[in-house]
């Protein structure tokens, strides 16, 4: 089997993994404007992302509660 073949069957087994991944990191850049870090400080910039991911869970939460 070629390196090729091998490659394409993994690349399609994490497609699926790959693609929730990428779909927050979607929802954040479109949604909430984040595209780049607005701090100089590490700090700072990890509340940031740390209040990014709760209001994307809290958006989750509301859309998946019935």
């Amino acid at each position: 089997m070629c390196s090729s073949d091998l490659l394409a069957r993994r690349n399609r087994a994490l497609s699926s993994i790959r693609a929730r991944v990428e779909t927050t990191f979607a929802v954040w850049k479109r949604h909430y404007g984040y595209w780049q870090v607005r701090y100089f400080s590490l700090g700072r910039n990890q509340t940031q992302l740390t209040l990014l991911a709760m209001a994307f869970n809290l958006r989750r939460a509301v859309a998946l509660t019935p």
